[in-house]
C-alpha cells in the first residue's frame, strides 16, 4: 500500500513539473498618460457634474434630446448588450458553485450466463426467498452534484473578465447617448441655421420686389432700359429657387432627426435666437487627466484591456492541474417499492479527480498566445484612444477660438455690405449709380450674410463636436 500510494505521489509531482514551464506573458511598459496640459492655454475647469447643463440650455433642444434618448432604436439596441453581458457574468459567476441535479435513472441488465456476474446471480437471493432475475430492473433516484474546486483563479479570474465587460457594456450606453446627443444636437443647429437663411432670404425678396417696382417705374421714365427690369427679376427668381432648396433641406433634417427619435415624421420645434452669444459663451476644456473619468470611450477601451488581463490569467491556469468533486446521494433498488427501506435503499458516492493536461498542451499554449495577443491589443486599442481624446480636444478647442473670431469678422463685414446695398439703392433712384451697382451690392450683401450664418453653424457645431470630446454624457 506504501508502494502504491509513493507512486501515486511521483505521478502528481511529475504531471505538475510538467505544468511548470510556461508560456512567458508579453511585458507592456509604455504607460496611457496624458498630458497634463492642454496646447491651447485655459485657465477655467470643466464642472464634471454639470457638462450637459454648461453645453444646452435650450428647452427645444433638451426636450427633443429626453424623446431620442427614450426612443431611439440604437442605444435599445446598446441596453439589450447589457442584458447580455449581465447574464454573461451570471453564468461565470455561477461555474464557482457546486451544480446540483436530480436524476430519476431506470434501467434493465441482463447479464450472459456464462459470466461471473450472471453465474453467480442464478443462485444469489437477492430477498429472503428470492432469487435475483435474469432480466434485472433498477431504479435510481438521487441528487447528483459536481464542483470544480478553483485551485489556481481560473474560474475567478472568468467571472471578473465577464463584469469587467458588463462595465464596458455600461460605458457603451454612455457613448451611445453622448452621440445621440450630439447629433441631435448638430442637426438642432443647422435647422436653426436655414432658418436664419429662410428669414434672410425673406426679407432680400421683399426688398427686391420693391426695387423692381422701383426699376419698372424708371423704365418708364426712360431711366433705365428693360435689361435692368429682367436683371432685377432673375435675381428675385435666383432667391425664390435658393428658398425652395433651403426648405427641401430642413424638411431632410427634421426627418433625419425623427429617425433618431425612432418615430415618424413631425415638424421640430426650434429656438429663433441663432445669433445669441450666451449659447457658446461658458465652455469651459478641465484638464487632460478628467478624461479619463470622463469619456466613456476610454473607459470601455480600460476595461476591455482589463478583460483581457483576466482572460490571459485565467488561460495561464489552464496549465495546471485541476480538482472536480462528483457526488451522488440517493434511493437504488430493483423495486420502487423497497425505497422506503432505508439504510438498505440508501445509495451513494464521492469521486474526485485531479487532472494534469500533459499531451494537449499545444491547444493551451495556443489559447495562451491567443488571450496575450488580445490583451496587446487592446491595450495598444486603450492608448490609441487616450491620444485621440487628448487631440480631439485641442482641436476643437482652437476651432471655438478661431471660429469665435471668424464670426465677428464676418458680422463686421455683413454690417459694411448691408450699408452698402442701403446706399447703392439711395444713390440708384437718384441717377447717380447704376442698376448693376445696385445688383453687385445686392449679390455681395447676400453672400456674406450666408457665409455669416455658415460660421456661426460651424462654430455651433464645434461646441458640440467639443461637448462629445469632453466625455459628452446626459443628465
Amino acid at each position: 500500500m506504501k508502494l502504491t500510494m509513493f507512486k501515486v505521489s511521483v505521478i502528481v509531482i511529475m504531471c505538475f513539473g510538467l505544468s511548470c514551464k510556461l508560456p512567458s506573458i508579453t511585458q507592456q511598459q509604455e504607460g496611457t498618460q496624458v498630458p497634463g496640459t492642454y496646447e491651447v492655454k485655459q485657465t477655467d475647469t470643466l464642472q464634471v457634474s454639470s457638462i450637459f447643463k454648461q453645453f444646452y440650455t435650450s428647452n427645444n433642444l433638451l426636450n427633443l434630446i429626453d424623446t431620442v434618448i427614450a426612443r431611439n432604436p440604437d442605444r435599445s439596441i446598446a441596453m439589450q448588450r447589457i442584458e447580455w453581458m449581465n447574464s454573461q457574468f451570471v453564468k461565470d459567476r455561477a461555474a464557482l458553485s457546486p451544480s446540483v441535479q436530480a436524476m430519476l435513472q431506470p434501467s434493465v441488465k441482463r447479464f450472459g450466463l456464462y459470466t461471473m456476474d450472471g453465474a453467480g446471480n442464478i443462485v444469489t437471493e437477492m430477498e429472503p426467498g428470492k432469487l435475483i432475475p435474469r432480466n434485472l430492473p433498477d431504479y435510481n433516484i438521487a441528487l447528483q452534484s459536481s464542483w470544480e474546486a478553483d485551485l489556481w483563479g481560473k474560474l475567478k479570474n472568468r467571472k471578473k473578465a465577464s463584469y469587467t465587460r458588463y462595465l464596458a457594456s455600461q460605458a457603451g450606453v454612455q457613448l451611445v447617448n453622448t452621440s445621440l446627443v450630439a447629433q441631435t444636437a448638430a442637426s438642432f443647429y443647422e435647422l436653426m441655421g436655414i432658418d436664419e437663411m429662410i428669414k434672410y432670404l425673406d426679407a432680400t425678396i421683399e426688398l427686391q420686389t420693391q426695387v423692381i417696382d422701383v426699376v419698372e417705374t424708371q423704365k418708364a421714365a426712360t431711366m433705365v432700359t428693360e435689361l435692368a427690369v429682367q436683371q432685377f427679376k432673375a435675381q428675385l427668381v435666383a432667391l425664390q429657387a435658393m428658398r425652395i432648396e433651403l426648405k427641401q433641406k430642413g424638411f431632410e433634417i427634421e426627418t433625419r432627426i425623427n429617425d433618431l427619435a425612432g418615430r415618424p415624421y413631425q415638424p421640430i420645434l426650434r429656438d429663433t435666437n441663432f445669433f445669441d452669444p450666451s449659447i457658446t459663451s461658458k465652455l469651459h476644456l478641465g484638464i487632460p487627466s478628467q478624461l479619463i473619468t470622463r469619456r466613456p470611450d476610454i473607459r470601455m477601451a480600460e476595461q476591455e484591456w482589463m478583460a483581457a488581463g483576466f482572460d490571459l490569467t485565467a488561460a495561464k491556469a489552464a496549465f495546471f492541474p485541476s480538482l472536480t468533486v462528483n457526488a451522488a446521494l440517493g434511493l437504488q433498488a430493483y423495486r420502487t417499492g423497497l425505497w422506503i427501506q432505508s439504510p438498505e435503499s440508501l445509495a451513494f458516492s464521492v469521486v474526485a479527480s485531479l487532472t494534469q493536461p500533459i499531451w494537449n498542451r499545444g491547444a493551451l499554449h495556443a489559447q495562451f498566445k491567443m488571450m496575450d495577443v488580445s490583451r496587446n491589443q487592446a491595450f495598444i486599442s486603450l492608448k490609441q484612444v487616450v491620444n485621440k481624446a487628448y487631440n480631439e480636444v485641442n482641436n476643437e478647442w482652437f476651432q471655438q477660438l478661431k471660429l469665435k473670431e471668424l464670426v465677428d469678422l464676418k458680422r463686421q463685414q455683413n454690417t459694411y455690405t448691408t450699408n452698402a446695398v442701403t446706399v447703392s439703392k439711395d444713390l440708384f433712384r437718384t441717377g447717380r449709380a447704376t442698376y448693376l451697382e445696385v445688383l453687385i451690392s445686392q449679390q455681395q450683401s447676400m453672400q456674406v450674410r450666408m457665409e455669416l450664418i455658415e460660421a456661426r453653424k460651424k462654430q455651433l457645431n464645434s461646441m458640440v463636436m467639443l461637448y462629445r470630446a469632453l466625455g459628452g454624457g446626459i443628465e
